[in-house]
């Protein structure tokens, strides 16, 4: 009698949780996944200390690499502005390689204009908000699947439409997002100047607070590849004139260029752990090119300028308010 009862209750309970897992569909969970998105995204200015990284590889040879320890900085929404020019990684205290000479003469041949590009990861991130699954206008213009949903009650959705390509791995006991990983048309390149297919990962924590980003591609023998990790959240609603924005804009492709090491060794640990989750990648880079990675401290890197200045002040008046 006790044998049968158990038996009964056990077929209960698997039916129960098919049943449960059954009222599980893609579209249900994204729609929460959307709705839990866009209630929590801060929509006021915000800035966090972050690392950010670029490496460009030419012909598997490195000959480019700049790092930075400085700011992710949301600027807030203003009229008259481009879609994607109000998130950007502004550098603060970095390491900027001169760009090897058969990279310079390449590179000229492809585009006339060359940049630096740690903002790519910040940039894309304001791509996958604007056209990816969780926006507002294209959320619901793309095609889901459940690939699985997993013992830590985590479902994988895939995604699908014609600019990207994925999966996100949701958390379905509130529905946030853990992390995104997919390929995508709409990566844009600073260093070509234009749109190009690539590989992307965004990692989350609390939410919708962006806390990690690799992204990257291949064109002809170049490849490139950015890392971006917060670490630390620091200051919230703060405010940004006109003018200050359109400075920052400039800023993150033209800063004055600062080397302390002192603060390189304050996150040494951290940045180590970030460096083992991407299997060392710029281990040989920095052995290679370690003899430029100083060269242009203490100077602008190619002009400068009053809005320069400009943001350069604006950053310093924005970390007196949290030192």
């Amino acid at each position: 009698m006790k044998t049968k009862i158990l038996f009964i209750f056990i077929a209960f309970s698997f039916f129960n949780l098919n049943a449960q897992q059954s009222d599980l569909s893609a579209n249900k969970i994204m729609i929460k996944v959307y709705k839990n998105y866009q209630e929590n995204q801060p929509e006021e200015t915000h800035m966090a200390k972050t690392y950010s990284a670029e490496l460009i590889r030419l012909n598997n040879d490195p000959v480019v690499l700049n790092e930075s320890i400085g700011y992710s900085i949301y600027l807030g929404q203003k009229r008259n502005t481009a879609v994607y020019s109000d998130y950007k990684f502004v550098p603060k205290n970095s390491r900027i390689s001169t760009p090897k000479a058969e990279f310079e003469k390449w590179i000229e041949k492809e585009t006339n204009i060359s940049i630096i590009g740690l903002s790519t990861g910040i940039h894309q991130y304001r791509v996958f908000q604007e056209l990816g699954p969780i926006s507002k206008k294209k959320h619901n213009v793309f095609k889901y699947n459940i690939e699985k949903i997993t013992k830590e009650n985590e479902a994988i959705v895939h995604f699908l439409n014609d600019h990207f390509e994925g999966e996100l791995t949701v958390d379905l006991n509130d529905y946030s997002i853990k992390n995104a990983s997919y390929t995508t048309k709409k990566l844009y390149s600073m260093t070509l100047n234009r749109y190009v297919e690539g590989d992307v990962e965004l990692y989350f924590e609390n939410s919708s607070r962006l806390s990690k980003i690799s992204s990257k591609y291949k064109y002809k023998e170049m490849d490139y590849e950015n890392n971006l990790m917060v670490l630390e959240q620091k200051l919230e609603d703060f405010e940004i004139s006109s003018n200050e924005y359109w400075a920052f804009n400039l800023y993150s492709q033209n800063p004055f260029v600062i080397y302390n090491e002192t603060e390189w060794k304050k996150y040494k640990n951290i940045l180590s752990k970030f460096d083992n989750l991407d299997a060392n990648f710029y281990a040989s880079a920095r052995a290679e090119l370690k003899n430029s990675l100083c060269e242009n401290s203490g100077k602008w890197l190619t002009s400068e300028s009053n809005q320069l200045k400009l943001a350069y002040h604006k950053i310093r008046s924005l970390e007196l308010q949290f030192d």
